[in-house]
């Protein structure tokens, strides 16, 4: 069985050839210089919206029966901040290339606490105290390759390396009733871990356009179809099983991502810097997050979409 990394590989050698073939057929791939680049550096901070079509309970109180924590609880409010970096060298034949990078990270903590908590991933146990942890990580590389139509409007194309991978764990400590020794303090931990790491190729394009003399507004849109090479791993232990109990399961499948944004540049040199903020969005499908594949055997959910959204901003230098 081939490796994760070696098809991977495979993809990208393909996706490359991809984006060798689209080349203009009257231009070198690369022709020279002239003189004139662009580096953009922006962060973005994204809002996750909660994964309310895997909602499940978690922990419930014995007594009242009421739900303590479910995956709602654990997934919402999910604002995360990181880097969107991005470096675009010019053509003299109107063929631009463009190396942009962006990572975002979303961490959600919780807790719980009751006289006696009872979980259907501990049968039989009562716990006093629960603490959930999620995250999900995101990395996006992109290679693309954008045509100048006019002062206004590139239209581009290219190779998108897009990994999504998240961690659902829940932490419960309580008393089990042992017949010789009594109470007896239990710990028990349960996480699940998945992998979305997604190759493919997407085209688009971007727009800019003067409002006023000093101020821009700039547009793009993105859209591609993606092979997720999705896994997941769930490992369950206790104080009294250390070794624990491990499930898991893998499927390649076919995604689809797109991402669009809006952003207002505020000129401080005429053509060479620029501040500007503005809003991002990306949407994914074919997606397994780690709330729906908790203690599933040989299998996996990724079956699922989310969208990110937030602002961004950032400052823009060209020369």
């Amino acid at each position: 069985m081939e490796s994760e990394t070696l098809r991977l590989l495979y993809s990208f050698m393909t996706l490359s050839l991809i984006l060798l073939g689209n080349t203009s057929a009257d231009a070198q791939f690369f022709s020279p210089a002239i003189g004139q680049w662009e580096a953009t550096a922006s962060f973005r901070a994204l809002d996750r919206p909660t994964l309310t079509d895997v909602n499940q309970p978690i922990f419930t109180a014995e007594g009242s029966g009421a739900t303590l924590l479910d995956s709602n609880t654990a997934t919402d409010l999910n604002v995360g901040l990181g880097p969107d970096i991005s470096f675009v060298s010019q053509r003299e034949n109107g063929l631009d290339y463009e190396i942009r990078f962006f990572f975002s990270n979303f961490n959600r903590n919780t807790l719980a606490q009751d006289d006696s908590i009872i979980s259907p991933f501990f049968d039989g146990i009562s716990f006093r105290q629960v603490e959930g942890t999620y995250q999900s990580d995101m990395v996006n590389i992109e290679l693309n390759q954008k045509r100048l139509l006019n002062e206004n409007i590139r239209l581009l194309h290219g190779i998108r390396y897009f990994h999504m991978e998240e961690k659902f764990a829940f932490d419960g400590q309580g008393f089990v009733n042992d017949p010789v020794f009594g109470s007896v303090a239990f710990n028990g931990n349960n996480t699940t871990t998945t992998k979305n790491p997604m190759l493919g190729y997407h085209i688009g394009a971007e727009t800019k356009h003067t409002i006023v003399p000093g101020v821009d507004i700039g547009t793009y849109v993105k859209t591609g179809l993606f092979n997720n090479f999705a896994s997941q791993l769930t490992t369950q232990t206790n104080s009294f099983f250390p070794v624990g109990t491990i499930m898991g399961g893998s499927e390649n499948r076919l995604a689809f991502v797109s991402d669009f944004g809006v952003k207002f540049h505020f000129v401080i040199a005429e053509d060479f810097m620029s501040f500007f903020g503005g809003y991002d969005g990306m949407f994914v499908d074919g997606f397994a997050p780690a709330p729906a594949n908790v203690n599933r055997v040989n299998s996996i959910n990724n079956g699922y979409e989310f969208w990110v959204h937030g602002i961004t901003f950032g400052f823009q230098v060209t020369r």
